[in-house]
């Protein structure tokens, strides 16, 4: 690793976090310049091609993935865990 290959993937993907090789989980959030207002967990594989996983209703934030399975907190300090096929 030298830091010469930097990739671009996504302008919307904060705290994001390795799903495996190939793809990066991450918040997709918004914010009224004081409060979050929305986020959704979105995956994002290495050509930029997005799908949202958990939609910003929900307000799912702070991704982390493992054994084929994401860990997110909502902003009302709730945790889930859902299984990835």
């Amino acid at each position: 690793m030298n830091g010469k290959n930097v990739h671009y993937i996504a302008l919307d993907c904060r705290a994001p976090q390795w799903y495996n090789d190939n793809i990066i989980i991450g918040m997709h959030d918004e914010d009224n310049g004081k409060y979050l207002t929305a986020s959704a967990i979105v995956a994002y594989d290495m050509q930029g091609k997005k799908q949202i996983l958990i939609n910003k209703e929900m307000m799912a934030i702070y991704p982390y993935a493992a054994n084929g399975q994401i860990a997110f907190s909502t902003a009302a300090g709730k945790v889930y865990v859902m299984n990835v096929k």
